[in-house]
């Protein structure tokens, strides 16, 4: 019975540290940081620039490319 009550004691606090934790996970520290802002600006206008809109186009460069 001590046992049991032991674990259950403990399988609480677990529970209650994850909970304790969870709201911390998604701070948003993004947010508030400039450096991590000017980042993703950045990767974003890479990504616009490296986009491709038509997929057959890039399947048919990369065979050309292997096949060569």
């Amino acid at each position: 019975m001590a046992s049991t009550n032991y674990k259950m004691s403990t399988l609480l606090l677990c529970l209650l540290c994850l909970v304790a934790v969870l709201p911390k996970s998604d701070a948003g520290i993004a947010k508030f940081d400039k450096y991590l802002r000017k980042r993703a600006e950045q990767s974003h206008q890479e990504y616009v620039k490296a986009y491709e809109p038509d997929p057959e186009q890039v399947a048919d460069e990369i065979k050309n490319e292997v096949s060569e």
